[in-house]
């Protein structure tokens, strides 16, 4: 198993780390359902602050995510099959993508603005 970067893991507790991936997981189901961006919005608004505040840099928060998104998408290969597979992967590919565009534009934003 490869280790984690630490750039990416930096000095999060293990509440901090369960409380963001319950908040992607949130992001991805309002997504999957269809519902909207408002938990994505507010999720996305109340986490770069917060991470920047505690010293995390953008390539921790940045690549932090892309490696969770390697993870989830992972698992969906291995758990989904026949037409959810066709379907569903490259789905969260797209989700993913814009997830992590908006993720680095708000860093960026707050970090250079």
């Amino acid at each position: 198993m490869a280790e984690a970067d630490p750039e990416t893991v930096q000095n999060h507790t293990p509440t901090a780390v369960q409380q963001i991936v319950d908040g992607v997981l949130a992001v991805l189901m309002e997504a999957a359902e269809d519902r909207g961006d408002t938990i994505r919005r507010i999720y996305i608004e109340t986490l770069i602050p917060s991470l920047i505040d505690n010293g995390t840099v953008m390539r921790g928060i940045v690549g932090g995510a892309i490696e969770f998104g390697f993870i989830i998408a992972a698992d969906l290969d291995r758990l989904l099959e026949g037409e959810d597979r066709v379907q569903g992967l490259p789905w969260f590919s797209r989700f993913y993508a814009g997830y992590v565009t908006d993720l680095a534009t708000a860093v960026a934003k707050a970090l250079y603005a």
